[in-house]
């Protein structure tokens, strides 16, 4: 085995000599703590070394044809794992170099789940905010609603626990602008606006509740004369209270509903209205069912 040197002279302390053995692909680096290097190239080492001798291999080298390889054998490469293992442990119990975690540290667990509170509405707040699609006018315009459903429906929209000024600005805000309900609501006292129940008095005495005349049974009967069904009505789609139905279907259900109050108990008007029919829609199955109504009406009669 050959050792290279640092040179002649006596070799400094801890200063790095490389060795290189005599087979190919082994080489070190060894750090002596006591040394000299003699003038003929030889390392002399002291018995005693601090720190511990680590040898680190350098890459292995492919052999060049005709020359022999050499592998280290295992338990020279755990001896130099154990040995690096060893001063790493070493090195880590030194004052200052403790970096690892403590074992009291504290555990750092699954975070609590976030919990929403609900939303508490408030006592005056309501499932419909929109303003009144229809507006009061209160001047007897044919579109106008009525009065007292007005006031009814602004009432459904209260809660229990609604104040005052609640009610009562809700009330006013379904006037139409600049209409003579609203110019009415202006000329009010404070007082009375501010108070539900001064407010709906006043209101019930500027427009009571309309008195809906009773019809003789004569009148009904008329009515029900009057019910023609026309061919231009048939498969024409209308709106009857905001639902879309044919002619014939509107026509029919007015048919029924005024059949009730004629008091034809003989069923001689009924047998009228059925015979007035357009035969061609006897095919239709509602009118086919107002047949039979008016049948078994005119054979119980």
């Amino acid at each position: 085995m050959a050792v290279q040197g640092g040179g002649g002279g006596a070799g400094r302390l801890n200063e790095p000599v490389h060795a290189q053995g005599a087979c190919a692909g082994q080489r070190w680096t060894s750090y002596a703590g006591r040394g000299q290097i003699g003038t003929g190239g030889l390392a002399v080492f002291g018995s005693s070394l601090d720190p511990p001798l680590q040898l680190t291999l350098g890459p292995k080298k492919t052999p060049r044809k005709g020359q022999f390889g050499y592998t280290v054998p295992s338990s020279s490469a755990s001896t130099l794992s154990s040995v690096s293992s060893l001063s790493a442990d070493s090195w880590d119990q030194l004052p200052g170099r403790n970096f690892s975690t403590p074992p009291t540290s504290p555990f750092s667990g699954p975070s609590p789940p976030l919990i929403i509170l609900p939303h508490t509405p408030h006592l005056d707040s309501s499932d419909d905010e929109d303003m009144p699609s229809d507006f009061f006018y209160g001047d007897n315009r044919e579109d106008d609603p009525v009065p007292g459903d007005y006031l009814k429906s602004t009432m459904n929209k209260f809660k229990e626990a609604s104040s005052d000024d609640f009610k009562c600005e809700r009330l006013a805000n379904g006037f139409a602008t600049g209409s003579f309900a609203e110019k009415w609501y202006d000329k009010l006292d404070v007082a009375t606006q501010g108070n539900w129940k001064k407010l709906k008095a006043a209101f019930l005495t500027q427009w009571p509740a309309e008195t809906v005349p009773e019809l003789s049974t004569e009148q009904h009967r008329a009515r029900l004369r009057a019910e023609k069904l026309r061919k231009e009505d048939i498969g024409k789609v209308v709106l009857v209270r905001g639902m879309e139905t044919t002619g014939q279907a509107a026509w029919a259900n007015r048919v029924l509903a005024l059949s009730m109050r004629a008091d034809d108990p003989s069923g001689a008007m009924i047998h009228g209205i059925r015979d007035g029919m357009p035969a061609m829609e006897a095919r239709n199955r509602r009118l086919h069912q107002l047949q039979g109504i008016l049948r078994c009406r005119q054979g119980c009669g």
